[in-house]
């Protein structure tokens, strides 16, 4: 059976950030006087996180595309009213990432707006939409403007056999990023969002062959930018892929001793697979380092959240690692076209980083999308109680600094 294929639709619109607002009556008094209405104070979405990074209530980012791999977006939701669905909407499918096949013929699936999520799927079809609610949505995100570029990675099957299924496995990191670069090549695409599995990694070259690490290098040609959830596992990254920790004690049976749960069991595996079978990007790879920044969680205090992976105490890796929001969001709920849920996790701290990026590429516009990221980087606030730079990387996004910076820093020669 043919894995990854992506159905690709663009949204473009005009989308506005607002909050509810209320009014209050007026009165006289026997004398004549009369009273001011009392408006109350609007209720802003996912307030307390867009004040941590200084986000202005309205966004723009004109001429700047943005594709968001992940799974399907219910575009049908109040959060995209204005958007529509380009007449480019096609499908991507291929057994094997350096050997793409586009198809055209197929359509984007209804069953993202009639709310399909199947039974045992953990919200993996859901993902796409509060990932993007967060960037366009017109309350609870950033962008009022821009184009998105939605890029389905969750489906599985094959056009010819008809045998798509749309919970057919995890979202693909790798084939998000081919799709991006190949489709570069006739629309322009500036970032690319990847709230999924295996952001920042390719599997060990020395170990499985080159044709991971080949899809990276086809995107590190192109003009695009990535950026990409940290992960959820409560990892030290430096531990896992710089260091040389022992890996956990097993049992004769192989399982890791004393049988750890939870994240103690992530980190084991990480220990003894990731460290040998995976390569981190922004520690092994200068050729590909400016073209992606990590985003860890941290809730809207500024501390680190308890799930979030963090950057530990390697500076090579601290350096491409930023934090944003990522704890208690409220998102765009799937299954219905006007509610909201609560989302925690890196996948929905990623994308407000994104929606940044977005941003400040449209005011700077002679900046090239990598010299964003570093923008990004460079103006992350790291003044606050509680900063380190093993948990937080280069700090907390600041968006009202990235947009006040001189651009003429950032060319390059």
């Amino acid at each position: 059976m043919k894995t990854t294929l992506i159905s690709m639709a663009i949204f473009a619109g005009t989308l506005t950030l607002a909050g509810c607002g209320g009014g209050g009556g007026g009165g006289g008094s026997s004398q004549g006087s009369t009273t001011t209405p009392v408006t109350p104070t609007p209720t802003v979405v996912n307030g307390d996180a867009k004040s941590l990074i200084n986000a202005p209530s309205t966004l723009r980012a004109i001429n700047v595309v943005v594709a968001i791999a992940d799974s399907g977006i219910n575009d049908s939701h109040d959060e995209f009213v204005g958007t529509s669905i380009d007449g480019r909407s096609g499908a991507f499918v291929t057994n094997d990432p350096l050997d793409a096949d586009w198809d055209s013929t197929y359509k984007y699936s209804q069953v993202y707006s009639d709310g399909y999520e199947p039974e045992g799927t953990g919200g993996l079809v859901s993902h796409g939409t509060a990932v993007a609610s967060l960037i366009y949505g017109k309350d609870a995100g950033l962008l009022s403007d821009s184009t998105l570029l939605a890029m389905d990675v969750l489906y599985s099957g094959s056009l010819a056999d008809n045998d798509f299924d749309p919970a057919g496995g995890s979202p693909n990191a790798l084939a998000g990023i081919l799709a991006t670069a190949d489709f570069d090549k006739t629309f322009a695409v500036d970032f690319l969002n990847l709230s999924i599995d295996g952001t920042g990694t390719y599997l060990n070259v020395a170990t499985f062959g080159n044709s991971e690490k080949a899809v990276y290098d086809e995107f590190e040609v192109s003009n695009s930018a990535i950026i990409g959830a940290a992960g959820n596992a409560q990892l030290d990254l430096t531990e896992i892929y710089a260091s040389s920790t022992s890996a956990c004690p097993e049992d004769p049976d192989g399982s890791f001793s004393g049988d750890p749960q939870g994240y103690a069991y992530e980190r084991c595996y990480a220990l003894k697979y990731d460290r040998n079978e995976k390569t981190l990007i922004p520690y092994t790879n200068d050729n590909l380092r400016d073209t992606l920044i990590m985003v860890v969680a941290v809730d809207n205090s500024g501390s680190i959240a308890s799930f979030s992976n963090r950057p530990g105490t390697d500076i090579t890796i601290q350096e491409r690692f930023i934090a944003a929001p990522g704890v208690n969001l409220s998102v765009a709920s799937h299954s219905s076209n006007s509610g909201f849920i609560r989302k925690s996790g890196t996948s929905f701290a990623a994308p407000l980083v994104t929606a940044a990026a977005a941003a400040v590429k449209s005011k700077f516009s002679s900046l090239t999308n990598r010299a964003v990221l570093q923008v990004l980087l460079n103006t992350a606030d790291n003044s606050f109680a509680g900063y380190k730079p093993e948990l937080h990387g280069m700090g907390i996004l600041d968006i009202e600094a990235a947009l006040n910076i001189d651009p003429s820093n950032y060319i390059t020669p």
